[in-house]
C-alpha cells in the first residue's frame, strides 16, 4: 500500500491530469513502456546480450560502462554485425505479437502536442497509426540527415500536426549502426558534462555543443513534458534538466510530471526529493510481485494509471484484442522467468 502519508500522490495525479488537458505537454515515452511487448530494457538487455554471446563483464561497471564492454569484446572477438544484427532483431517487429498494447493506445489518444522516445521500437508508431488511421511519421535523429526535426520542433507550437511524428532521440532498431547505448555513443551525442561556471553577476555558462543537447534543451523548455517509462537515472536526461534549472533559475519549480513506479522497498521521501531536485513532479504507482514473487515486475497499474487519466478526460480507449492480450500473457511469463 502506497504510504499516503508521506507523499500526496492524489494531488500530483490531479495535476497530471490538468497538465494533459490544458497545457498541451510532450509526451516522452522510456522503456518500461515497451517491456510487455518483449522489449528489453536496458539492465535485462546486458544481461542477456552476456549469457548470449558468452561474453564475462568485469564488476562494478555502470550500466553505460557494460555496454561499451560488451561492444568492443564483440568487435575483437566476432565482428561488430553481430552486436549490430542482434539488436535490430531484439527490437524489431516480433512476428505474430501485437505491435502496441492497450497502455499505448491509451497514451496516443491522451491530447499531447507530440511524442519523442528514447526506445528504438515502432510501438508508438503502431498504437497511433491504429487510433488515428493514418501512418505516423517516424523520426530517427541518429540519421544524419536531421531537417524532419527542425519541422517537428515548429509543429509543436503551432499544433500543425498534433502527436503525427515520433522522435526516436537515440534512433531507431533499423538502424543499428548509430543507436545510442554505450558509454562511447552518449560521449557521441551529448559530449562529456561540461564544468559549470559562476561567472560576475551570478550567470551559469553551459555548452550546448552538440544537436542532442540542443533538441533536448528546446523539448524541456518550450513544453511541459510528461516522462512514462523513465528511471531518469540517465545521466545525459538530468544533466540537461540541471542545465534548464541554472538557465531559468528555477529554483524547486515543478514544470514537469512523471509517472514512476513505486515498490514497499522504496523511500518515498527520497524519491520526491529527488524528482524535485530536477524539476519534476512525480505521479507513483505500485508495482507488485509477479506471480512466482521472486521479484517486483508486475508493471500492471502503469496502464491502469493511464486509463484513469483518459477516463477522466472523458477519452475512449478500446480494449485489447486477441494480440494485445496474448501480447500481455507472453509478458507475465517472462516476468517469471
Amino acid at each position: 500500500m502506497f504510504p499516503s502519508g508521506e507523499y500526496d500522490n492524489e494531488l500530483a495525479m490531479r495535476a497530471l491530469v490538468k497538465c494533459i488537458g490544458d497545457d498541451r505537454p510532450v509526451l516522452f515515452v522510456g522503456a518500461g513502456c515497451s517491456v510487455d511487448l518483449g522489449y528489453p530494457a536496458l539492465s535485462r538487455l546486458l544481461s542477456q546480450m552476456r549469457e548470449h554471446f558468452g561474453v564475462s563483464v568485469p564488476a562494478g561497471l555502470d550500466l553505460l560502462k557494460q555496454a561499451q564492454h560488451i561492444r568492443t569484446w564483440l568487435t575483437e572477438h566476432s565482428g561488430i554485425d553481430d552486436y549490430h544484427n542482434y539488436l535490430e532483431q531484439t527490437f524489431g517487429p516480433k512476428a505474430g505479437l501485437p505491435g502496441h498494447l492497450r497502455l499505448h493506445s491509451a497514451l496516443v489518444r491522451l491530447p499531447f502536442c507530440g511524442c519523442a522516445t528514447t526506445n528504438y521500437d515502432y510501438a508508438i508508431e503502431s498504437a497511433l497509426s491504429d487510433a488515428r488511421g493514418r501512418t505516423p511519421v517516424t523520426i530517427d535523429f541518429c540519421r544524419e540527415r536531421r531537417h524532419k526535426t527542425f519541422s517537428y520542433l515548429r509543429q509543436l507550437s503551432t499544433n500543425s500536426n498534433p502527436g503525427l511524428d515520433v522522435l526516436h532521440l537515440h534512433g531507431c532498431y533499423n538502424n543499428p549502426e548509430q543507436l545510442v547505448l554505450t558509454e562511447q555513443d552518449y560521449v557521441r551525442a551529448y559530449g562529456r558534462e561540461v564544468e559549470v561556471k559562476l561567472l560576475e553577476g551570478g550567470k551559469l555558462t553551459r555548452n550546448l555543443d552538440t544537436p542532442y543537447r540542443k533538441v533536448l534543451w528546446t523539448l524541456l523548455v518550450m513544453h511541459p513534458v510528461v516522462f512514462i517509462g523513465f528511471s531518469l537515472d540517465d545521466p545525459a536526461f538530468t544533466y540537461m534538466l540541471k542545465v534548464v534549472q541554472g538557465d531559468f533559475r528555477l529554483g524547486s519549480d515543478l514544470v514537469h510530471l512523471a509517472i514512476v513506479p513505486w515498490k514497499p522497498s522504496d523511500d518515498v521521501r527520497d524519491l520526491v526529493g529527488r524528482f524535485k531536485g530536477i524539476n519534476v513532479q512525480p505521479i507513483f504507482y505500485e508495482v507488485r510481485q509477479d506471480r512466482g514473487g521472486t521479484e517486483y515486475a508486475d508493471h500492471r497499474a502503469l496502464e491502469t494509471l493511464v486509463l484513469d487519466v483518459a477516463s477522466t478526460l472523458k477519452l475512449d480507449v478500446p480494449p485489447l484484442g486477441l494480440a494485445g492480450t496474448l501480447g500481455r500473457m507472453i509478458g507475465l511469463v517472462r516476468d517469471e522467468d
